[in-house]
């Protein structure tokens, strides 16, 4: 029955992996004598895509957060200011919606050297619980938000989070951001794709950027969830070491020695100082006698040419 209809292959492979899991438990208990789905593979999600997210800019995240705040309208009990700040926790931690409805004033450790928030292993969807890193200016007005809302209730309490992608498409329209974009959507969970391309922008590590999306493969990190577009790709090789042309010398070349100096840096007489350009205008020097009385008929080749 779930073959068929309109589910997505993604959904497909839930339902299978559900039934897969109950059939292998069947099988250890002797319920059954094998699992006859135990070969069956899953279905190519990357042909059935229904949507596929974008990362916000920068500037829209600021647009974003600043008309919420000062939105009036309310969504399902959260008003402009409170959803607001849901955003920044959202953009700043890649938490999931749901993950962050389950969030409580214990949730949030502020007093910390290095503050937190914890989600429990019942709530996280990899169930394990995980404590994630704050940025240190989301502190000080997490803990002023934090203080006014009952110490054992959600932070953001009500059913907002079964219908995110409404709520945020709503306040992206009123400050004038597309909700669609050359076929890619900017819903509740873009903002946790937005979070990891803004850490591969930012020049965290690859492994640093897995632990924090709390991914298991790294290639779901990068190629799923890290968007980067040209000028991204541009400011990487622009990092790269300069092998641009050396400059020119402005001086001409004459005679060189084995080192390639220049014939005054060889050999100081043939520099302008004595007026002497070359060879072609030196004059015979006296060749001084030896202890044995030799003279310049004497020296050797070698010896009349300096060497």
């Amino acid at each position: 029955d779930r073959r068929g209809g309109a589910l997505s292959s993604q959904t497909k492979n839930f339902y299978l992996q559900a039934t897969k899991q109950f059939l292998r438990w069947m099988k250890l208990n002797r319920r059954i004598p094998d699992n006859p789905l135990e070969g069956t593979k899953p279905w190519n999600v990357d042909v059935d895509r229904r949507h596929d997210r974008r990362a916000l800019t920068e500037e829209e995240v600021r647009r974003l957060l600043d008309s919420t705040a000062e939105s009036r309208d309310s969504y399902r009990g959260l008003a402009g200011p409170d959803r607001a700040i849901l955003y920044r926790v959202a953009v700043s931690t890649g938490l999931r919606a749901a993950e962050i409805a389950s969030l409580t004033p214990k949730s949030f450790l502020l007093n910390l050297d290095a503050p937190v928030v914890v989600v429990e292993a019942k709530n996280s969807k990899h169930r394990w619980e995980d404590k994630l890193p704050l940025v240190d200016d989301l502190v000080p007005d997490l803990r002023s938000y934090v203080a006014a809302r009952p110490i054992d209730g959600p932070v953001w309490p009500g059913t907002w989070h079964e219908r995110a992608f409404v709520m945020i498409r709503q306040d992206l329209e009123a400050c004038g951001i597309p909700y669609w974009e050359d076929g890619l959507v900017a819903d509740f969970h873009s903002l946790r794709h937005t979070f990891l391309s803004l850490l591969s922008r930012s020049g965290v590590k690859p492994q640093e950027a897995q632990r924090l999306a709390r991914h298991s493969d790294i290639n779901l990190t990068l190629s799923r969830y890290t968007h980067l577009e040209i000028r991204d790709l541009a400011a990487a090789v622009n990092r790269l070491p300069s092998f641009g042309k050396a400059k020119a010398d402005p001086r001409p070349l004459r005679a060189t020695g084995t080192d390639g100096k220049h014939a005054e840096e060889q050999c100081p007489q043939y520099g302008p100082q004595c007026g002497r350009t070359g060879d072609s205008e030196r004059e015979p020097e006296a060749t001084p006698a030896t202890e044995e009385g030799g003279g310049a008929d004497d020296a050797t080749p070698a010896e009349r040419d300096g060497l």
